[in-house]
C-alpha cells in the first residue's frame, strides 16, 4: 500500500504549528477503527484521497460520506453502532470537471484538514450478548482488583430470611456501607449483574475518608 501524501499543515499554512508537530506538513488520511467491546474484535480501514467519493451537498459544496465505511467495519466484528455521520467537506474550489490531478490534490487538502483527529475510533457491543460465565467473571474482577491494589468485596447480608449478595470494590480499611440490605438472591447472579463499571460504581464516596490504599486482598468476604 502506497503512503499518503502530505499537504501543508492547514493550521498552520506550513509554517510549522503543534498540530502538525512544527514540521509544518500533515499527512493526508484517516484512520478508522472500530473494535466489539465484548469480543475484543478490530477493524480499521485507511482512507486516502483517491477513496474520498465527493458529492453534492445540500448546503452546497460537496462532501464525501465515510459512515458507509463505519458501518461495514462494525459489521465485520459484530458490533452493534449507530455512529454519527462522518463527512469531508472538499475545498470550495473542488469541482468533478477539474483533472484527476487536481482533484487528487484538493482532495488531499480536505483529508489533512480532516485529519486534525487522524484517528477515529468507535467502541460497539456484539450483536449477540453472550451469557457471562460467573467465576470467569469473578477471576476478571480479582485480575482489576490486583491492578488497583483494591480490595474485591463479596458481601452477604440477610434480612429476615432473605439472603442480600453484592460484589463491589472497595478501598482497602473502608467500613461497610450503611443503609437496607439489597442485592442478588445467591453469589453466582451478583457476579453475573456487576460488571467493572457497577463493581467501581461509589467507591469514590465509600473511600473519601482514606489515605488511599496500601494493600489489597481479592476476595473480602463480608457477612
Amino acid at each position: 500500500m502506497s503512503p499518503a501524501p502530505t499537504v501543508a499543515c492547514p493550521e498552520c499554512a506550513g509554517t510549522g504549528c503543534p498540530r502538525c508537530r512544527w514540521q509544518g506538513r500533515r499527512r493526508a488520511q484517516l484512520l478508522l477503527t472500530v473494535a466489539n467491546r465484548d469480543t475484543g474484535a478490530v477493524a480499521a480501514r485507511r482512507v486516502t484521497p483517491s477513496d474520498l467519493d465527493p458529492r453534492p451537498d445540500p448546503a452546497g459544496g460537496w462532501t464525501a460520506e465515510l459512515t458507509p465505511w463505519v458501518r461495514d467495519l462494525a459489521a465485520t466484528v459484530a458490533a452493534v453502532l449507530d455512529p454519527e455521520p462522518l463527512l469531508v467537506r472538499l475545498p470550495p474550489t473542488w469541482r468533478p470537471d477539474l483533472s484527476a490531478a487536481d482533484r487528487y490534490t484538493l482532495a488531499a487538502e480536505a483529508l489533512a484538514g480532516a485529519a486534525r483527529h487522524p484517528w477515529r475510533l468507535w467502541l460497539g457491543r456484539s450483536t449477540a450478548t453472550a451469557p457471562v460465565d460467573p467465576a470467569a467473571r469473578l477471576a476478571r474482577l480479582c485480575g482489576l482488583a490486583d491492578l488497583l491494589l483494591l480490595d474485591l468485596v463479596v458481601a452477604v447480608r440477610r434480612n429476615g430470611d432473605r439472603a442480600h449478595w453484592t460484589v463491589r470494590y472497595d478501598i482497602p480499611g473502608s467500613p461497610v456501607p450503611a443503609g437496607p440490605a439489597e442485592g442478588s438472591p445467591d453469589l453466582a447472579t451478583a457476579l453475573v449483574r456487576t460488571d467493572v463499571p457497577a463493581a467501581l460504581a461509589g467507591l469514590a464516596d465509600r473511600g473519601a475518608d482514606r489515605a488511599g490504599p496500601a494493600a489489597r486482598s481479592c476476595p473480602t468476604a463480608h457477612a
